[in-house]
């Protein structure tokens, strides 16, 4: 009787099933679009084998190794999101889950990463899996409080998205590509740090004290420029990317800054 009543008070404490569904950031898993493009760029035909590659490095990378990653930032993050407006209800920053069990669930799932990533896609997959590693444990745990630094770092993990995009597909990544996309990421986390200062303050974050609203424009305006620079030193004949890329940046980069809804829009998917 004594140890059935314990077990029942044992399982009331246990932190909901839901709040560790939580730490994988599904929201976030639109960056899985990345490798779509990467795929997109080399064919148009997406045959079930192509498909299923796609699909396993979405349970493998995006939702096993990420979803590690990003329970790793919810504890390298824990005393800012506290300290935030919106990101204070967060698992582990508001005491749902401890940082001790956070971290046993960020290690678990960055091994199955790890280990789904070798036997689904082959030893060539880990090198990109070990720079995805190395880039967000950089950031989380020394560049995210850098001026400038924390922008590239935030936004390498891009081009290895779209090269390992390019790669499933069968396809050779041009280094100009990459640029892009690594150029596309940079503007949106400037952007992003733009969010950020309307609302919380560098309590939150201490490299917000070194932004202003002037200056993230002044880098999302220079970062437009290289953009059509790259364009046009390259002069690729084959346009398409670069006309993407323009026109996604404006949209997106740009609406951010003077488009409401767009920016609401992002608001909605960065401070949840």
């Amino acid at each position: 009787m004594y140890e059935y009543a314990t077990t029942q008070v044992e399982t009331r404490n246990l932190p909901p099933f839901r709040d560790y569904i939580s730490l994988l950031r599904f929201h976030y898993h639109s960056s899985f679009v990345g490798i779509l493009l990467g795929a997109l760029v080399v064919t148009r035909d997406w045959q079930w084998p192509l498909l299923w590659r796609l699909f396993l490095v979405y349970l493998s990378l995006t939702v096993l190794l990420y979803g590690g990653l990003y329970s790793l930032n919810a504890i390298t993050d824990a005393d800012g999101d506290s300290r935030h407006p919106f990101k204070k209800n967060r698992p582990v920053a508001s005491g749902k889950i401890s940082r001790k069990a956070a971290g046993v669930f960020s290690a678990g799932l960055i091994v199955a990463g790890f280990v789904t990533g070798w036997s689904w896609l082959g030893l060539e997959s880990l090198p990109v899996y070990v720079l995805f590693l190395v880039l967000n444990v950089s950031y989380s745990l020394c560049f995210r409080n850098l001026f400038v630094f924390d922008l590239i770092f935030n936004s390498a993990t891009h081009p290895p998205r779209f090269w390992l995009g390019v790669w499933l597909a069968g396809g050779h990544y041009k280094w100009q590509w990459l640029a892009l996309v690594f150029l596309f990421a940079i503007g949106l986390s400037a952007s992003r740090r733009s969010v950020d200062l309307i609302h919380c303050s560098w309590r939150v974050r201490r490299t917000l004290a070194s932004y202003s609203r002037l200056n993230l424009l002044v880098i999302k305006i220079a970062v437009l420029g290289m953009i059509v620079a790259l364009w046009i030193v390259s002069e690729p004949s084959f346009q398409i990317p670069y006309v993407v890329t323009v026109c996604a940046y404006v949209v997106c980069v740009g609406g951010i800054e003077a488009v409401p809804r767009i920016r609401s829009m992002f608001e909605r998917l960065w401070l949840r």
